[in-house]
């Protein structure tokens, strides 16, 4: 009994279209940094420049930076630095409102002391 496989080639080009029709319209823009880069006064945003524009990915940066009484100041765009999807990346720094003088992002804490032979 003779085996055939099964042609590949209509179910390959099948797949290639479908990736690359998902891809056209590029994805939403989302926050790229964590918590710790939070509170350091670093918001990242991902994004597609051919569907959002620097003052969409703005407002997701300035969401961040209210959690501190900040907002966000533009510091750096790039491009092909995220996933395929979203291959832009806008860098934000929370800065304070003209005028206001907020909390500080991680509270200090108490200085060290000395050990007892006072070094």
């Amino acid at each position: 009994m003779k085996r055939t496989l099964p042609r590949l080639g209509p179910i390959c080009a099948f797949g290639f279209a479908l990736c690359t029709l998902q891809g056209c319209g590029g994805g939403d823009p989302y926050v790229l940094t964590d918590f710790h880069n939070h509170q350091q006064g670093n918001v990242e945003v991902c994004f597609d420049h051919t569907r959002t524009t620097l003052a969409q990915t703005q407002t997701l940066a300035n969401g961040i930076c209210d959690d501190y009484d900040r907002t966000a100041k533009y510091v750096l765009a790039q491009s092909d630095q995220c996933n395929w999807r979203t291959p832009d990346i806008v860098l934000f720094e929370c800065v304070a409102r003209p005028g206001e003088t907020p909390r500080p992002f991680v509270p200090q804490k108490a200085p060290l002391r000395r050990n007892s032979t006072g070094n």
